[in-house]
């Protein structure tokens, strides 16, 4: 392993996944009904491992987890978000058993909390993860941007019924490894602090692409968190049916005649100057058909909180939603607040 100290610390945690299904039954799968991936350890005790939905697109299918390039197991998928792309899947539970009492090395991954959960333009962190040989190695690199892909960086829509992202920011690296197949950026002691995951697209050309972005720790810890303490329980996921898009705050106030909230300005110019980005809000730009927003939400409007919580980016709003879940209120978006900017 090069006597690379992060490779020697992170590869007892990082696995590929192979994934199959009948092709009749690609619902959100590759037409293929066949995908590779990567993913991460981060629960050593019950097998469980994080991915992206590159690796497993669905719950239908077979799925075979390599741990440590050591031992191959079969896997059962617990969760895939509806929203975004990360998934999480649990290693069979009598052979990953039989890996502990064979002294597997088998490590879970810490993951980065509080700040460090988040990532912002110009740090420099290392990614760990495979080549295209399926070698583990590491790389200093730069994250260039944070943001969520708007107007013409948004994810393209498909010809046909399959996922894409939305409503997240993505971390964009400067320097990208070459052959970097899928992995994490952590810091200098290992702690990872983005997935490095796959995103399928589709062209105007109908060309299929994959593209790697990072994925901060801040969206994906709250849920591994929720599943490591209740595998057996469903994970649900609470939504707006809107798509957003970022609008600068400066474009916003020229429309806006003095009618944005200081309270919320105020946020949303603290929020964003942590992380080193121009201030800016959410707008609606789609809005799902019989959604729980329809006839309260329009296209063009700007959130400006949920359930009196100001909301500066989509994490803001994940986080709002969760908590109005939690008080029974998930099912409405009567508690909304909206400002139309025409």
């Amino acid at each position: 392993q090069g006597g690379d100290p992060l490779v020697r610390r992170l590869s007892a945690s990082l696995v590929t996944i192979r994934f199959r299904t009948d092709r009749r039954f690609c619902t959100e799968a590759s037409p293929n009904g066949f995908s590779e991936g990567a993913g991460v350890l981060v629960d050593a005790e019950r097998g469980l491992v994080l991915t992206d939905r590159h690796a497993v697109p669905q719950s239908l299918g077979d799925v075979e987890v390599t741990i440590a390039g050591a031992a191959t197991v079969d896997a059962e998928v617990l969760f895939v978000h509806p929203l975004h792309n990360l998934a999480i899947i649990r290693c069979d539970p009598e052979a990953y058993r039989e890996l502990r009492r064979a002294k597997v090395p088998l490590r879970a991954a810490s993951l980065a909390k509080g700040a460090r959960a988040n990532l912002r333009p110009g740090e420099d962190v290392h990614f760990v993860g495979y080549d295209n040989q399926g070698n583990v190695f590491s790389n200093r690199v730069t994250v260039a941007a944070c943001y969520l892909p708007s107007g013409r960086d948004e994810f393209p829509l498909w010809d046909f019924p399959r996922f894409r992202e939305r409503n997240m920011d993505i971390v964009v690296l400067a320097d990208t490894p070459e052959d970097a197949r899928g992995g994490v950026l952590c810091d200098s002691s290992g702690t990872v602090r983005a997935l490095f995951a796959a995103f399928d697209m589709q062209d105007s050309d109908r060309h299929e692409s994959t593209e790697a972005y990072g994925i901060a720790a801040n969206l994906f810890g709250p849920l591994v968190e929720r599943v490591r303490q209740q595998p057996d329980v469903p994970l649900e996921v609470c939504s707006l049916d809107a798509e957003l898009t970022a609008i600068d705050v400066a474009t916003l106030a020229k429309g806006a005649h003095g009618q944005l909230p200081k309270a919320w300005l105020k946020a949303v110019g603290q929020r964003c100057g942590r992380l080193g980005q121009v201030a800016r809000a959410l707008r609606v730009h789609r809005l799902m058909p019989i959604g729980v927003s329809e006839g309260r939400l329009r296209s063009g409007d700007v959130l400006l909180s949920v359930g009196d919580q100001p909301i500066t980016c989509c994490l803001d709003l994940e986080a709002a939603l969760a908590t109005w879940q939690a008080v029974g209120g998930a099912s409405s978006a009567s508690g909304t607040k909206r400002r139309p900017i025409r």
